[in-house]
């Protein structure tokens, strides 16, 4: 399924509206983007800032009118969202919405909806041209919260420590939620002075949905944005030239332990080795009968987990592994040895057609969701002419030759080990 493009002429330049046009679903996704390059500044305001425009406008000032005023649009949900693409930064605002051929004639809820989401970015309660005081101290609130509870999941804990660590000269570092003391730092002056330069960066709107172009148009006219002449790098060709590598440790009154390995590689991406790079992925740690789970979990009972992630826009791939303490080094030298076999060429035939079948079911799966389609618009988005379709991409995956997938293993490069430790005894493991 392909993405169109509506540009929509306005006074100081033009909006670019991506759509998809289908009647798989009972509701209408429908949003706006704001694109910036990837930076440190005024990237916790813009986390904050998508919780407190979200929960109401100066038509509903407050949470319980807002509430009620979506309840009245036949329940849709207004949401925001921060997330990197490569080295640049989508915050988005979006309307889930029912489609209008449900509810009867003359309902017109497609515009009503995108008219109160345009409200959510551009018409927020302030006082004196700021956002309130107390509004501000809650979200802050909320957010050092969040974050105290992703320092509570061990295992994202320790995947956060390690990505600090091995990418600690990149943007690739960067955590969008910020920490407790650059949350508590956050003023209302710098608050206003990141929304303002939000609503002046580059912008897209997006609609998947049984809707008409004609339709699309008038929801949009009365959104001020505009899509600028930036070239974005959705790739992140950042890197650090390692000469050995660093193997780090942190001790805490747990239990369980979480051992954590970052490794680098050329290929991302738009490579010509892209798509094995995925199936090797799989092969080696992302699945349960991959070779990493299979070796280290069922045939030795050294980890309560274990499995790996391609982070393909940085050309990295990560191991995350709940284990015993004791067990250190026994599971660091099966990895090691699992890679080193393929690196040798000893692929499993069953493991390698698994493999393919479980990408190429995820990728016909996506496709029968709103947020795979959303996902794949923003590919569209990037790639513009040069995205394939879901039939061409299916075959590339079907292709792939243990060859490449040979190629893919040895172009792994081991940059950092992150081990967190617990020291408060260990449990018996089954």
């Amino acid at each position: 399924m392909k993405a169109n493009k509506i540009q929509l002429i306005k006074p100081n330049g033009q909006l670019d509206i991506y759509y998809m046009k289908t009647n798989k679903f009972k509701t209408i996704a429908a949003g706006l983007i704001f694109q910036t390059p990837l930076s440190e500044e005024y990237l916790v305001e813009r986390s904050l800032l998508t919780n407190l425009l979200t929960k109401r406008t100066k038509k509903h000032p407050s949470e319980k009118d807002f509430y009620l005023y979506l309840k009245d649009l036949y329940d849709t949900a207004i949401s925001s969202q921060m997330s990197p693409r490569g080295l640049v930064l989508n915050v988005g605002f979006f309307a889930n919405i029912i489609d209008d051929k449900f509810l009867g004639p003359k309902v017109d809820l497609f515009p009503k909806a995108l008219a109160i989401l345009n409200d959510v970015i551009t018409d927020p309660v302030t006082v004196d041209g700021f956002f309130e005081d107390e509004a501000i101290k809650q979200e802050k609130k909320l957010l050092i919260d969040d974050l105290k509870s992703m320092y509570n999941n061990k295992a994202l804990y320790a995947n956060m420590q390690l990505i600090k660590n091995m990418f600690k000269d990149e943007k690739y570092r960067l955590n969008l939620l910020g920490d407790p003391t650059l949350v508590e730092q956050v003023t209302k002056e710098s608050l206003k002075a990141a929304y303002e330069k939000m609503l002046a960066s580059s912008a897209i709107g997006f609609v998947i949905g049984d809707v008409d172009e004609e339709d699309i148009k008038k929801a949009f006219e009365p959104f001020g944005f505009v899509t600028g002449p930036e070239e974005f790098s959705y790739l992140d060709l950042e890197t650090t030239n390692r000469t050995e590598i660093q193997e780090l440790k942190e001790e805490q009154k747990i239990a369980q332990s979480t051992l954590c390995l970052g490794y680098r590689t050329d290929i991302r991406i738009g490579d010509p080795l892209y798509q094995a790079m995925r199936v090797f992925n799989g092969m080696f740690g992302k699945y349960f009968h991959s070779e990493l789970y299979k070796e280290i979990r069922e045939k030795h009972s050294l980890a309560y987990y274990i499995n790996s992630e391609y982070a393909s826009r940085k050309g990295a791939l990560f191991i995350t592994s709940g284990i015993n303490k004791d067990s250190y080094n026994k599971v660091l030298t099966l990895i090691s040895n699992v890679l080193a076999a393929f690196q040798a060429g000893d692929l499993d035939e069953e493991n390698f057609e698994l493999t393919k079948k479980a990408i190429i079911n995820n990728m016909i799966e996506a496709y029968d969701q709103q947020t795979g389609l959303y996902r794949e618009l923003l590919f569209f988005i990037e790639q513009k002419a040069e995205r394939k379709s879901l039939e061409e991409r299916i075959k590339e995956i079907e292709s792939v030759t243990k060859e490449e997938v040979i190629a893919c293993s040895k172009n792994l490069r081991l940059d950092t080990i992150f081990f967190l430790e617990g020291t408060n005894g260990d449990e018996e493991y089954a």
